[in-house]
């Protein structure tokens, strides 16, 4: 089997030398592979580089894309790719071990049209520890454990046989962030293929956050989500986004990411109608506002209901339990019954 490896890229230089070094460093023919780096929009320093790659590799193949949008350089690496098998990389990702893509290759021997592994993070703390964890809950959520198949791939770590490009099945253009391979994952479920994800070609995740850039990251998945799920207009319920936090425990990350999350998301809604930047605001404060009153249901409104109606009804209950079972039973019993001769034991 041939193989394509597709790395999309935008402003990462160093991180995309470092990945591509961990390919040319592969235990694998030169001859059976393509490298096509797409880069979003123009990289003169990466353009620098094209050079020496050119002679590290039997094929190698640099295009810009000319617009943002991962799921485009995808898209355009697709219409270049010649491998029997597709193989998409995150430009921040590092392949793990020198037998790496010889692993690929045997898994594809399978019936599976979709084969994906996970990410390993190297050093994280802080934030970029929590931004993992929460890409790994994510994937835990979407994989089927008994048979290792999985309702998703991550996108930054995923392959593909050729035969799905040709039945005409591409990511979605529109969606630049976010969720970006989740409807083309669904498509091919849909079909009735299999995904599957393997533990063992799991990726090197060299993960550089700040807090812009986790606050954007959050916000771009929100926005990006809206897309992934819904394809066309229609009423939406928000009961489910009322919250800006989810799990057991509330950390200052996991609120700051759940807030731009859903604030992303919020917008997301109010740009599907293809309307001017002030209804669009409007319709985002509305949305914002009708999360807010759900959010006031659900915890104020409950809260107020227990603790000055449902308390004191349940201890008037079981006062009133307490007296029937203890007192007017027993009167009942002894006083009436017993000397009546109506009750023979006790």
């Amino acid at each position: 089997m041939t193989l394509s490896i597709i790395i999309p890229t935008h402003k990462r230089f160093f991180q995309v030398q470092q990945l591509l070094n961990s390919i040319a460093e592969q235990n694998f023919p030169h001859k059976d592979l393509q490298v096509l780096l797409i880069s979003n929009l123009k990289d003169e320093k990466l353009r620098k580089t094209l050079s020496h790659w050119e002679k590290v590799f039997f094929d190698f193949n640099y295009i810009e894309v000319g617009l943002k949008g991962v799921n485009k350089a995808r898209n355009m690496g697709i219409r270049f790719a010649r491998g029997d098998i597709l193989y998409f990389l995150d430009d921040d990702c590092v392949l793990d071990g020198i037998d790496h893509l010889s692993h690929l290759i045997l898994e594809h021997q399978k019936k599976a049209m979709g084969i994906g592994g996970d990410y390993k993070t190297v050093d994280t703390y802080g934030l970029e520890k929590f931004y993992q964890d929460n890409t790994d809950q994510w994937i835990q959520q979407h994989s089927v454990a008994e048979k290792s198949q999985s309702e998703q791939l991550v996108g930054g770590n995923a392959s593909y046989k050729r035969e799905v490009f040709d039945r005409g099945f591409y990511f979605d253009p529109l969606i630049s962030f976010g969720g970006s391979e989740e409807n083309f994952n669904r498509a091919l479920r849909g079909q009735g293929w299999t995904l599957l994800f393997v533990e063992k070609l799991s990726v090197l995740h060299r993960i550089k956050l700040n807090w812009f850039s986790f606050i954007k990251k959050s916000f771009k998945q929100g926005f990006g989500s809206v897309k992934s799920q819904f394809k066309e207009k229609k009423l939406y319920n928000l009961k489910g986004e009322w919250a800006f936090w989810h799990g057991d425990t509330v950390s200052i990350y996991s609120f700051i990411y759940n807030l731009f999350f859903k604030l992303g998301f919020f917008w997301g809604l109010a740009s599907l109608e293809k309307r001017g930047f002030i209804f669009r605001s409007v319709k985002f404060v509305f949305l914002f506002l009708k999360s807010r009153w759900y959010f006031f249901k659900e915890y104020f409104v409950k809260w107020f209901y227990g603790q000055f109606l449902l308390k004191p009804l349940g201890a008037l209950w079981y006062v009133l339990g307490w007296l029937y079972g203890k007192v007017l039973v027993k009167v009942y019993v002894r006083v009436l019954l017993k000397p009546l001769g109506l009750l023979w034991y006790g």
